[in-house]
């Protein structure tokens, strides 16, 4: 009788988010052939915003299509043109923009919708995520000790499989929190406040992107997928650039090199209020 209530509390780790395998498998598996180009998000709430459509058009004819994943990024790669975009979400404004590429090349424009109503995805999103991680750990330390119990009372196979998928279970979820903590990072203002919704653009040393990220509300981002794809940064936050400058590219705009090493990968960007003669460039403190 006792074996049947020792299976719930994997399912319930696994349904609850961090922790599990189920988890841990999109963290494990490279994205190495995603290359998600620009992002959108909502201008409000500083927050992604998932599966809101793309659509690129030369007259009436859409050339091309795509939809933002659930951290609001998208890969779109046109030809040389002009051509006009759509942003399109039912808890958003629609967008309607006009873009230039001189050569062929992935679109990396950031679009801010504005929402139409008081609630959005993005938001419900945040907060079901933010619940999640609150109740993750304990559930999963109940369950790993009523397994452990349960087994050692009655020692039988299927015991044994569901406490060795807790102690794998408990072993990625440390690796990934060991490997999130050292390959993070943080953007602040002039008074060490955290700033929500900088966008961070992560260059290789061709300057293409590898990815693109907006910090979270703590202003802190994790880089650990693509710690050895980058070679600079690019940042942006409404009206703050960073204290320090390293170099301004014309088309992506604020960029520093990324400088670290085995003991300490820390990150920690420090931003002011934007001067008027100033453009928009940051620097990147490895502390």
């Amino acid at each position: 009788m006792l074996m049947i209530p020792a299976i719930y509390g994997p399912l319930a780790v696994a349904a609850s988010g961090n922790g599990s395998i189920l988890t841990a498998l999109p963290f494990i598996i490279s994205r190495r052939n995603r290359r998600p180009w620009g992002l959108v998000f909502d201008s409000k709430r500083k927050l992604p915003v998932a599966f809101a459509v793309l659509r690129f058009r030369q007259g009436e004819t859409i050339v091309q299509e795509v939809v933002t994943d659930l951290e609001g990024r998208y890969a779109a790669a046109l030809e040389a043109g002009q051509y006009s975009v759509e942003v399109a979400h039912d808890e958003y404004q629609n967008i309607n923009d006009v873009i230039t590429l001189e050569d062929n090349a992935q679109v990396e424009r950031n679009f801010a919708m504005s929402p139409s109503g008081d609630k959005s995805t993005a938001g419900m999103l945040d907060d079901i995520r933010s619940r999640v991680n609150a109740i993750t750990r304990p559930v999963f330390a109940v369950g790993f000790a009523f397994s452990a119990t349960v087994t050692v009372l009655f020692p039988t196979l299927l015991n044994f499989i569901i406490l060795g998928v807790y102690i794998l279970s408990g072993a990625v979820y440390l690796y990934r929190l060991w490997i999130e903590s050292n390959y993070s990072g943080v953007v602040v203002d002039m008074r060490g406040n955290p700033v929500h919704g900088a966008i961070l653009r992560f260059l290789d040393k061709d300057l293409a992107t590898v990815d693109v990220i907006m910090t979270n509300k703590q202003g802190r981002f994790s880089y650990a997928t693509i710690r050895n794809r980058f070679a600079s940064i690019g940042v942006f936050a409404d009206g703050l650039e960073v204290k320090r400058p390293h170099t301004h590219n014309e088309r992506i705009g604020d960029i520093v090199e990324h400088t670290s090493d085995k003991h300490n990968r820390s990150i920690r960007i420090t931003m002011k209020p934007v001067s008027q003669r100033a453009p928009k460039i940051i620097s990147v403190d490895v502390s």
